[in-house]
């Protein structure tokens, strides 16, 4: 069995299916576990590797379909702290968290390959850019930066994309928890300030920063593929848009829309 393994979040059964599609290219070829924290786990796909984790051992919320921001789309992504704290818990300190939506981009990829991917502390594998580009033009990241003291270092901070992230908590437990509880303080802000962007990418960057961990973000460019070679990437289905009682119909007819697999 390898030293790290892969975390998922699928709330409702149509991310389910998705995630079942797609976690298939991997699971039978990389020898880790495949932890998958859901609302529904007896629809998660069967194999020896792959873990189905119910969302109530964490917590008893009740998710809807929709951009509800006490229980819908927002919390939802925050949910993705779940699955790194039971990854953490079983005794990983190396973590690949991967959205349902995910791709291979690397072909023949093997479970020696993904160990030697992580960096110390977290790697945003789709690339990503200083923080202080961020810090610019989104409040929810000014908000925080000034809140925790960083603007100082905004310029020694990488940031990314949160649909894949590998993590390695190497500095122990104290370390971890440290990155954990500084998370769900940021979560609980933004449940203050729901107004302010969904994703969690900077939640993610500075929980570990304030940790004592480096972030690192895969280099785009010829001259960086040999060295930074993406391994995941997303096709960006959009399942809410097909699927949440007050999605925009705007947003589904410009074609932002679902592989039928999903239907």
């Amino acid at each position: 069995m390898s030293d790290f393994c892969f975390e998922s979040l699928a709330v409702h059964p149509e991310y389910v299916r998705e995630y079942n599609k797609n976690v298939v290219q991997i699971c039978d070829t990389i020898d880790a576990p495949f932890y998958c924290i859901t609302t529904h786990p007896e629809e998660v796909i069967k194999r020896d590797n792959i873990f189905p984790v119910h969302i109530n051992e964490y917590t008893d919320q009740n998710f809807s379909k929709s951009y509800d921001t006490q229980d819908g789309f927002g919390p939802i992504l925050h949910a993705t702290r779940f699955g790194i704290k039971h990854a953490y818990k079983s005794g990983f300190k190396k973590i690949v968290h991967l959205h349902t939506d995910f791709v291979l981009c690397k072909k023949d990829i093997d479970t020696q390959m993904v160990s030697e991917h992580f960096k110390p502390g977290i790697y945003f594998d789709m690339g990503g850019c200083l923080i202080n580009s961020v810090y610019q033009r989104c409040q929810k990241t000014k908000f925080l930066c000034k809140k925790y003291n960083l603007t100082s270092v905004l310029e020694k901070i990488g940031t990314g994309d949160d649909p894949v992230v590998f993590f390695n908590f190497d500095k122990g437990d104290e370390s971890f928890d440290s990155f954990y509880n500084h998370l769900e303080e940021m979560i609980n802000i933004w449940l203050e300030n729901d107004h302010w962007s969904t994703g969690l990418c900077t939640e993610l960057t500075l929980s570990t920063y304030l940790a004592g961990y480096r972030s690192y973000y895969n280099y785009t460019g010829v001259a960086h593929d040999k060295l930074n070679e993406k391994f995941f990437d997303v096709q960006h289905n959009h399942l809410h848009v097909q699927y949440y009682s007050d999605a925009d119909e705007k947003m589904y007819e410009s074609g932002r829309v679902i592989n039928e697999q999903n239907i």
